[in-house]
Formats: structure tokens, sequence, C-alpha cells
């Protein structure tokens, strides 16, 4: 008990918040973060996480085995995958292609690093100001983006154009992806809300990211959302006959979903996305994947899986398209080479979080699952906000709230 007030007095410098506090903004709005250098912030962010390994004993060694898993994972595209996003003629291709790779996975990583020095070192003033600056962040950019996708549908499809078309130029591809992860937050504060007024404004919460993700036209994500939800109720309620309760209304889901979508099809704004519900309910309904994007998903998976299983060690100097998964990408990319460290970094971050997290660990396996099966059908390397989302908004949430509420 000493020690834990003997750090609440402590705190934490200055300098690392407002470092914490850019990296929040730089990985949620698209406008502040294009306004950086992804090297300079790189570098930063690598200087801070170096830092960490070299003077901090007790986190030296995590950080120390990430950082190498992620230099190993970075090398083995530099060496063994000719990645078509650098042009072959581009100069200093390799060094180019290894500051890139560097980017992507190590911000996957650093979001946990922000949330473990908060909970080890930061007073809960520092750390209520962080998260309510992203939740503040996130909130901003949710009513922009909602107010884009009302005033131009389908604009999530064409985000190259976005810049074009608004001047408030906010909203992104990865931000979208994010709010999943915020509904099951929504989910959790439901479940522990003491009073009905509460539990009301949470629900209604859901609904508009459900809304939201509807407008999007990303079905996966929605898909996903429903999945996170349930399983944060199967995690929540200990009792035998809720479980089963659960049990009969996920049973019950799968065979209404064709009819559930279909309906959805006919009423939502939008052609497109009424021809993805329409695609989803005829896989419930048949198991039929052959739809033109769904068909289109299942043939690259099936491709890049092939292509892994033809060169397993090493992967593919060259694949020549996108198997839009991140899993199934480090895979036929770089083999079993890169995909074991990227494993070890990406389970690795579970287990560390659900250590600082403690008793409330059960809540994060909801969270931690929803990224495997988004990581299987979409690219999450790539997205910063979505690793904030998971490694650093949620994990902060639980502590500073849930743990709480089932404390007390």
């Amino acid at each position: 008990m000493q020690e834990n007030k003997l750090i609440e007095k402590k705190g934490m410098g200055p300098f690392e918040i407002l470092l914490i506090a850019f990296f929040t903004a730089y990985s949620i709005l698209p406008s502040f973060g294009a306004s950086f250098p992804f090297v300079v912030v790189l570098m930063v962010t690598l200087g801070y996480c170096l830092c960490i390994a070299l003077f901090e004993r007790k986190a030296s060694s995590m950080v120390s085995r990430f950082l190498i898993m992620i230099t190993v994972l970075v090398l083995a595209y530099v060496f063994t995958c000719n990645t078509y996003t650098i042009a072959s003629s581009a100069s200093n291709r390799e060094l180019k292609i290894f500051i890139s790779k560097m980017n992507n996975y190590l911000m996957m990583f650093f979001p946990l690093l922000m949330f473990y020095r908060l909970k080890e070192h930061a007073g809960e003033r520092n750390k209520k100001f962080l998260l309510y600056l992203a939740y503040a962040l996130v909130a901003y950019v949710f009513v922009k983006t909602l107010t884009e996708m009302i005033a131009n549908p389908g604009i999530t499809r064409h985000w190259s154009e976005f810049a074009e078309i608004s001047e408030s130029n906010i909203g992104s591809y990865s931000f979208v992806y994010s709010i999943p992860y915020i509904a099951v937050i929504f989910g959790m504060f439901l479940l522990y809300a003491r009073s009905s007024l509460a539990k009301i404004i949470f629900f209604g919460c859901i609904i508009v990211c459900f809304y939201f993700l509807l407008l999007a036209q990303y079905t996966l994500a929605l898909l996903i959302t429903i999945i996170g939800l349930v399983l944060l109720f199967v995690q929540v309620y200990d009792s035998v006959s809720i479980k089963a309760l659960i049990v009969c209304l996920v049973i019950a889901f799968f065979v209404l979903a064709p009819y559930i979508f279909n309906w959805l099809a006919d009423n939502v704004p939008s052609e497109s996305m009424s021809i993805r519900l329409r695609e989803i309910g005829d896989f419930f309904s048949s198991g039929d994947a052959s739809s033109e994007n769904l068909g289109g998903r299942m043939t690259l998976y099936i491709a890049a899986f092939k292509d892994f299983l033809r060169s397993p060690l090493y992967g593919h100097e060259v694949l020549g398209y996108d198997p839009h998964s991140t899993f199934l990408n480090i895979l036929s990319d770089t083999g079993l080479l890169g995909f074991i460290p990227f494993i070890y970094v990406f389970t690795g971050c579970n287990k560390v979080s659900k250590l600082l997290l403690g008793e409330s660990a059960k809540l994060f396996t909801p969270i931690f699952f929803m990224l495997v099966a988004m990581g299987l059908t979409n690219p999450i390397h790539s997205a910063r906000q979505i690793s904030l989302a998971v490694w650093f908004i949620v994990p902060l949430t639980i502590d500073l709230y849930i743990n709480k509420r089932e404390v007390e």
C-alpha cells in the first residue's frame, strides 16, 4: 500500500505525459497525423522504447524482447520479400522498406507500452487526463466522419478522394475499424452500470456505433462487434442459466441471420451496402461465399495460404497481390521466418495486458478475440487507430473504471 502511495505522489514527468498525449492525437486524428513526417515520429517512438529498455529495470526484459522480435520481422521483409508497395526503382529501397515496416509493427506495440507506463508510474489524475483526451478525440472524429458519411454515402470506400470532397478532411479507413472496440467498451459500462438511466445511455451508444458501421459499409466490422459483445456477456456472467440463454440467442441469431441481413439490405441507404448485407445473408443461409465480394476475399485467402505452403520458411520475394489479411499477408510474404516473431509480439501484448489488468483480465478476452478475427480478414498491422484502441484505450478504461466497479 505504501508503494502505491509513493507512486501516486510521484506521478509521471510532464515530458512523458505530453509524449503520450501527442501520440494519442497522432493516432486518432488523420489530419493531425499527416502534419508530421512519420519518420520523425518513428525515431521518437523508437528512442522512447530504447530508453525504457535500457533504464527501467522492471520493463527492460519485456521491451527488449519485443524490439528484437519486431526487428527480426522487419528484416525478414527486407531480405526475403520484394514488397510491391515501394517501387523497385526507388533509391535506397531496402532502407525505405525497413523504415516503413518498422513503423507499421512498432506502432502495434507502442500503445501497450504507453499503458504500461501509466499503469505503473502515473497518478490517477494523469491517467484520467490522457483517457479523456483520447475519448474526446474519438468523439470528434466519430461525429465528423458520421456527418461526412450522411452527406456523402459511400465516402468510406473512396478515402483517397476525401480531401477533395470535404473541407474538414476528417475520417479515415482505419478509424472505422476501431469502432467495434469502442462499442464493446460501451458494453462493459452497460453491464456494470448501476442506474437504469446509465444503462439506457450506454445501450444507445452501442446502437449509434452499429449505425455508424452500417453507414461505413463495413459488414465484417459489424459482425466482429456482435461477436465481441456476445463474448463479453459470456465472460461477465457466471450463471449457467444466463450463459445457456446467451447460447440460445446466438443459435437464434444464426437461424434468423438471413432474414435479419435481408431486412437490413432493404433498409440501408446505400446500394453497395445492401449488396454486401445480402451476401452475408446468403452465406448464413446456404454457406455460399461465391458472390463478388465474399468470393473475392475467399479467393485471396486461399491463394495466400497456397503460396505459403509453396515456400513455408522464407515466403515469396514477389507475391503480386495483397491477401487482405494481416496473418496471411505475413505468412505468404515472409513465411515462418517473419510469422513467428510477429505471433510472439502479438500474443505477448495480450499476455502483458492481462497481467496488468489483474482480476479484470477476463474483460480483455473478447477484445483480443475480435482483434484476431479482424486480423484474419483485414490488414490490422498498418492501422494505428486499431492498435491505440486495443492496447491503450480499452485497458486504460478497464483499469480506471471497470476494476473499481467490480471491487465495489
